[in-house]
C-alpha cells in the first residue's frame, strides 16, 4: 500500500474475508517513522473501491497497535493509529458470536498530535459515486471496542489522542449488542478524551442499549 509502514494496509477493493463458519483473526502492528504507521488501516476512495474486513459467519477479532518514533521530524497529525477506517473503508461482523476491535494507538514526536487506539472517519458524502460510509457493523453480532490512545505532543492544530474516535457510524444490527471501551492517551496539552464523538457521528444498537466506557487520559 501507500500508507506509511501500516501493518495491515487495505485500499480500493481490497478486502480480508473468512469463509464458511471459520472465525477470522487480523494482527497488525505498525513501524517506521514520520506518520501513518498504523497496525489496521482500511482506506478507501471517492471512486467508490471500498476496502473492508468481513466473515460469512464466524466471529473476528482485529488487533492493532500504531507505530511512529518520538524523534521523528514531522510535525502535524501524524495519524499512527491502532485501528484505522477512513474514506469509506469498513468492517462488517456477522449474524452471531462476536465482533471485536483492540487498538492501541501508537507514538509521536512532541511536534505530532491524533493518535488513536481506534479511529472511524467521517460518514460523509462522497458526491456522484455515492456515500463514504465509513462505519463498523454488524448483521446481530455483538461489537466489542477496545481503543487506547496513543502518545504525542502537539495540539495546535486541534490534534487528540483518543482511545476510540467516531467521525462516522458504530452500529450493532439485529439483537447485537455495542460495547465501547475508550482511554485516552498522553499529551502535555491535554485532549486525551477516552471516546470522542464529533459531527454527526453515531452510535447505535438495533435492539440492546449500547454501552460506552470513557476514561481521560494523562499528560
Amino acid at each position: 500500500g501507500n500508507l506509511g509502514n501500516s501493518g495491515v494496509d487495505l485500499e480500493c477493493n481490497a478486502f480480508i474475508s473468512a469463509g464458511g463458519s471459520g472465525t477470522l483473526t487480523v494482527n497488525g502492528t505498525g513501524g517506521g517513522n514520520g506518520g501513518l504507521n498504523c497496525g489496521v488501516i482500511v482506506y478507501g476512495n471517492p471512486n467508490g473501491q471500498d476496502p473492508y474486513i468481513t466473515s460469512n459467519g464466524g466471529s473476528i477479532t482485529i488487533n492493532g497497535t500504531g507505530g511512529g518514533s518520538s524523534s521523528s521530524v514531522s510535525a502535524g497529525p501524524c495519524k499512527n493509529d491502532g485501528i484505522r477506517l477512513e474514506n469509506g473503508g469498513y468492517i462488517l461482523g456477522p449474524g452471531t458470536g462476536q465482533l471485536t476491535l483492540n487498538g492501541t494507538g501508537g507514538i509521536g514526536s512532541p511536534a505530532q498530535h491524533t493518535i488513536c487506539g481506534v479511529y472511524v472517519g467521517p460518514y460523509a458524502a462522497k458526491g456522484s459515486a455515492g456515500l463514504y460510509e465509513t462505519r463498523i457493523s454488524s448483521l446481530g453480532a455483538d461489537i466489542l471496542i477496545n481503543g487506547t490512545g496513543g502518545k504525542g505532543g502537539a495540539v495546535n492544530s486541534g490534534g487528540y489522542n483518543s482511545g476510540v474516535a467516531n467521525y462516522g457510524l458504530i452500529k450493532a444490527g439485529g439483537n447485537g449488542k455495542l460495547t465501547i471501551n475508550g482511554t485516552g492517551g498522553r499529551s502535555p496539552y491535554g485532549y486525551n478524551q477516552g471516546v470522542l464523538v464529533s459531527g454527526i457521528a453515531t452510535f447505535n444498537s438495533v435492539t440492546s442499549p449500547a454501552t460506552v466506557t470513557s476514561l481521560g487520559g494523562d499528560v
